[in-house]
C-alpha cells in the first residue's frame, strides 16, 4: 500500500472531540445566559407574582376576585363568551 501525504479526519473524532467541545461551551453559554436572564427578570417576576396572588389567591386576608365563589349565572355567562370567541377565531 502506497503512503500518500493526506489528511483524513476520522468521524468519531468529530464525534468525540468536536462536537463534545462544542457542545460543552454551548452549555456553559447556555448557563451564563440563564443566570444573568434569572438576575435582571426575577425582580419583575417576584412583582408580578404578587400581583397575580391578590387576584388569584385564595391565601391572602382578602380572597382575589377570581378566587371567590361566583354566581352560576356569572360563570354561564364567562363560558358563553370565551365560546363564542373560540368559534369567532376558529371561522375566521
Amino acid at each position: 500500500m502506497k503512503r500518500t501525504l493526506t489528511i483524513s479526519l476520522d468521524t468519531d473524532w468529530l464525534w468525540r472531540v468536536l462536537a463534545f467541545q462544542v457542545a460543552s461551551r454551548a452549555y456553559v453559554f447556555a448557563a451564563l445566559l440563564g443566570d444573568r436572564l434569572q438576575t435582571r427578570i426575577g425582580g419583575g417576576l417576584d412583582a408580578l407574582r404578587d400581583r397575580a396572588a391578590t387576584h388569584f389567591g385564595s391565601r391572602a386576608p382578602k380572597a382575589g376576585v377570581f378566587a371567590r365563589s361566583w354566581a352560576i349565572g356569572t360563570t354561564a355567562l364567562w363560558i358563553a363568551v370565551l365560546l363564542t370567541g373560540y368559534v369567532f377565531v376558529y371561522v375566521i
